[in-house]
């Protein structure tokens, strides 16, 4: 009971303004989606609305966050909208979406690199670079086995990486995105009165992250929190304000989210959707 009433004084202390700050900076890295998958389609030929790309995105964050795989499930519903609403064809749509995490993964194994060197202080070297490998080599894998490229979607693909002002717009937009996550982050544990150094929240960003894509429970429910929590204490934070920072963080990326999400998954015709996948 004694954890439990720190974490409740500790939330109860919380600043309000560095809160909605932060949720103001989740739903700017939603925008920086829509502008990045709007860059894409735009060089493919198609031409969106801004406000259905946004709405198909927050759609799609809707069925991430009640599949087991938190950062892919909604994919395949958002290449069905993206047909339904701009007539793009879904092997034209999975290209677009490939194209963008590939390019996404540069600053992934940037910010990868960075907190391997930092988990060195906290485990033995060789670990932290098994670690790292191994979150590497999985979740490249799974992803690269759910598509399956022919020849001409693959020079579709091709078409798009000799862009460069695409490759640079999607490649600003996905590191602001990283950034986002870690200002995020630090204005949930300046919310709770915390000052932790840049190097600390740079690796619950990365770990929240991994710990999310793991396929184990819907939205990483259970895995996120718990896993997340021992982590972040792992890291020499003090446990109230470790469990406060996955309260306000959760609230905001998964219950807030998946909130907005529903809505705009009824607007957009989720039923017909999930409907069309499962027969497909």
């Amino acid at each position: 009971m004694e954890i439990v009433n720190e974490v409740v004084s500790v939330l109860a202390d919380a600043k309000i303004s560095y809160i909605i700050l932060a949720v103001a900076t989740y739903f700017l890295s939603v925008f920086l989606y829509t502008l990045r998958w709007k860059t894409i389609l735009r060089r493919m030929g198609y031409l969106t609305d801004t406000f259905y790309l946004t709405a198909i995105i927050l759609g799609g964050i809707f069925f991430n966050n009640i599949t087991p795989s938190s950062k892919t499930g909604g994919e395949p519903v958002k290449i069905y909208w993206l047909k339904e609403k701009f007539n793009v064809p879904l092997a034209h749509g999975t290209i677009s979406i490939f194209y963008e995490k590939g390019v996404e993964a540069i600053p992934f194994l940037i910010l990868t690199a960075y907190v391997s060197s930092i988990l060195k202080d906290y485990i033995p070297g060789g670990i932290a670079r098994d670690i790292t490998l191994v979150v590497l080599i999985i979740g490249g894998g799974a992803y690269l086995l759910r598509r399956r490229f022919t020849m001409p979607r693959l020079k579709v693909l091709i078409d798009l990486l000799k862009d460069k002002f695409t490759f640079f717009v999607t490649l600003t937009t996905s590191s602001l995105v990283w950034l986002l996550d870690i200002l995020r982050f630090k204005l949930i544990s300046l919310a709770l009165g915390a000052q932790l150094p840049l190097h600390i929240i740079a690796v619950m960003s990365f770990l929240y992250f991994v710990l999310g894509a793991a396929p184990l429970t819907p939205g990483g429910i259970g895995v996120v929190e718990g896993g997340f929590t021992a982590a972040i204490i792992g890291l020499g934070v003090a446990a109230p304000l470790a469990i406060g920072i996955v309260i306000i963080e959760r609230l905001i990326s998964y219950v807030l989210s998946t909130a907005i999400g529903g809505v705009f998954m009824v607007y957009l015709g989720g039923a017909k959707a999930w409907k069309h996948l499962r027969l497909h």
